[in-house]
């Protein structure tokens, strides 16, 4: 069975926007890409250490290599045959494994298939889903460890805070010394919110510190390895209509995924000047 991409010429190949400069980002260029008609439900984005970009679908475990130099979907592959159908919330890149989690912070592991491949996969609940709606997922090298973001808390105790979970894949296990949870009045008060809603999580290329995508306040904070605070940047509305994934790229380009909802989905790249 293969999976069909049909690229529409208006989907690919032109910005959807002109390169430019925005008051949130000033030191950055932004260019922003139409994505296609399959691309609508995107939500999580990992690059690789071979600097290819890639993508996953909302609802089906359908994983997509961007061209991001261009704007187009070089080739898809999936986890089952038929795809696994889920609420997947973030994509990560570990070595020559691609993890999937879901919102009840299930993972899923696959080697990296050729375009229109279906693929064996294992399955592994972290059991993070039980204390948060889990969103957002990101590899931390340096440490060997899976990072998983908490979108809304469950538990009680994690109320009105900001919390990454740490997976340990060859332990499976959390490692509860590089987890944090921390107060969010900081995060919301700096943007003039009530909240911070994190939708993605991705680590800096040096390993140093951690970034934070919050889709429905629309910010992105800057944090320690601790979850100590360090900034937080509103993104500019006008090209931020939903934002949901997440990705730094090897000379600091900064790639930030909304979804389509009733149009196209967009993938926005920021470059330093």
């Amino acid at each position: 069975m293969v999976i069909m991409l049909t690229l529409a010429a208006s989907a690919c190949g032109k910005p959807a926007t002109p390169p430019q400069r925005d008051s949130a980002f000033d030191a950055m260029e932004t260019v922003q890409w139409n994505l296609p008609k399959q691309l609508r439900e995107i939500s999580g984005l990992a690059l690789g250490a071979d600097e290819r970009l890639f993508a996953h679908d909302d609802e089906r475990a359908v994983i997509y290599e961007i061209d991001w130099h261009h704007g187009r979907v070089s080739k898809a592959f999936a986890l089952g045959d038929p795809p696994l159908k889920d609420d997947f919330e973030g994509i990560a890149i570990a070595g020559t494994d691609f993890y999937l989690v879901t919102s009840a912070g299930v993972l899923y592991r696959a080697a990296e298939g050729d375009d229109g491949a279906h693929l064996a996969y294992e399955r592994v609940d972290t059991g993070t889903g039980q204390r948060c709606e889990i969103e957002g997922l990101a590899y931390d090298v340096r440490r060997a460890l899976l990072l998983l973001g908490c979108k809304a808390p469950r538990e009680a105790s994690l109320r009105g805070r900001v919390s990454v979970f740490a997976w340990a894949p060859e332990r499976r296990a959390i490692d509860e010394r590089a987890s944090f949870s921390v107060p969010e009045k900081q995060f919301a008060a700096a943007i003039d919110a009530t909240h911070f809603n994190p939708s993605s999580i991705e680590v800096s290329r040096d390993g140093s510190r951690l970034y934070l995508l919050a889709g429905r306040q629309r910010a992105l904070a800057e944090v320690d390895l601790n979850g100590g605070l360090v900034a937080v940047t509103p993104l500019p509305a006008k090209q931020h209509r939903q934002p949901e994934g997440l990705a730094i790229g090897p000379h600091g380009e900064m790639f930030i995924a909304d979804e389509g909802g009733g149009g196209r989905a967009t993938l926005a790249i920021y470059r330093r000047r």
